[in-house]
């Protein structure tokens, strides 16, 4: 719903029928599962619009631009201009959430590497966070500070982390959040561990 969406959100729906229109979109896609797929695509590729008006416009683009097509170059330009303009923005996307995966994934040792380094210079685990957060490149350092955004709110630190891997759709950062719960657990050099896991 529009009430959970993040405030920095572009919103493109400006008149009651458009926004209409968008809610309408929004539903029959969450019922199919289409919008959970690309709230998450938007997620990782961290592009701040919201789905629901994403997917409004994409579709209502499509079929200008199909129609546009049809009338202008025929029927088998037409069928072109459609199957382009609904193929290729889905591919940019998939393109660009899929390069900034792989930059936070590439990034992922060296930050467990400094995390490990301020737990030994004798930080908590959430000033080491922080202190990495602002050290480490995009987009590692800014998942690290939603993550300290949503601790500071009182969500426990590992549930964050836990977040930020499912987001990213990093496996890797999954088991370092896993081996970092345990450890905290069961007592230990987290330090030693998280190079281990670096």
């Amino acid at each position: 719903g529009s009430e959970e969406e993040s405030p920095a959100e572009v919103s493109l729906a400006e008149t009651a029928l458009v926004q209409r229109a968008v809610e309408v979109t929004e539903r029959i896609a969450r019922e199919r599962g289409v919008l959970q797929r690309l709230e998450a695509m938007l997620e990782q590729a961290d592009l701040p619009i919201q789905a629901g008006e994403a997917l409004f416009f994409y579709l209502a683009a499509v079929v200008v631009l199909g129609a546009l097509g049809l009338v202008l170059g025929g029927l088998f330009a037409g069928l072109l201009v459609f199957i382009a303009a609904a193929v290729l923005p889905w591919m940019a996307l998939a393109a660009v959430a899929a390069q900034r995966r792989r930059k936070f994934t590439s990034l992922l040792p060296d930050t467990l590497t400094l995390l490990a380094g301020t737990l030994r210079a004798g930080y908590s685990l959430l000033q080491g966070v922080e202190a990495v957060a602002q050290e480490v490149e995009e987009p590692m350092g800014k998942e690290l500070r939603r993550v300290l955004a949503e601790a500071r709110l009182g969500r426990p630190l590992e549930d964050a982390l836990e977040d930020c891997a499912e987001r990213m759709g990093s496996a890797d950062f999954a088991w370092a959040v896993m081996a970092i719960r345990i450890q905290r657990e069961v007592g230990g050099n987290l330090a030693e561990l998280l190079n281990t896991v670096a």
